[in-house]
């Protein structure tokens, strides 16, 4: 209070002067006499008297933020990081696996398969019977092969002085494809 007996007393607002000593994320509220601190705010540790400490939310479960992205502590928060490549959805939701492989069987060949792998994806191998070129499935070819990567029953008719009236059946011998033909005699 301010003045004197004979005058009457007034109350002094603490609050005019330097927020009455309460942290500045506070509110000062003046009383008769004296005056109060409001609480710290959310994401804040402490009181408005003694003051306010940011809460690194990050510390606790990665601040609830999925696991695969980031918490990023902010004054009185956090923030979640973005889903890394290859999955959807967003730190603070949660994060799912893209299946590359339900779409274009995942930009594989076709003779490939496809295999979904957390965020990414794999092509296999080729068949039996093809070579892998540039990531494509070839047909292997045999001695029948005439400078091409076209299965050797395609070209057997092509070859020079060839007369064969009858393919028999193709044979797998050493991961090459060999023609079996019947030559005519005549």
């Amino acid at each position: 209070y301010a003045g004197g007996g004979m005058s009457g007393c007034t109350d002094i607002n603490e609050c005019d002067t330097n927020n009455g000593g309460c942290d500045a994320l506070t509110q000062c509220n003046n009383t008769d006499g004296g005056f109060t601190c409001s609480a710290c705010p959310t994401g804040y540790t402490g009181d408005g008297e003694s003051g306010c400490t940011d809460i690194n939310e990050c510390n606790t479960d990665n601040g609830g933020c999925d696991a695969l992205t980031q918490c990023n502590n902010t004054d009185g928060g956090f923030i979640c990081g973005a889903c890394p490549t290859g999955y959807t959805g967003d730190g603070e939701s949660g994060c799912t696996d893209i299946n590359e492989c339900s779409t274009n069987n995942g930009g594989c060949d076709t003779l490939k398969p496809c295999n979904n792998t957390p965020g990414s994806f794999s092509c296999g191998n080729c068949p039996s019977g093809y070579d892998d070129q540039n990531g494509q499935c070839v047909a292997s070819c045999g001695p029948t092969c005439v400078g091409s990567a076209a299965p050797a029953w395609q070209l057997a008719d092509k070859q020079p002085g060839a007369n064969e009236d009858v393919i028999d059946g193709l044979d797998q011998f050493q991961g090459k494809v060999v023609v079996l033909a019947l030559l005519s005699g005549s």
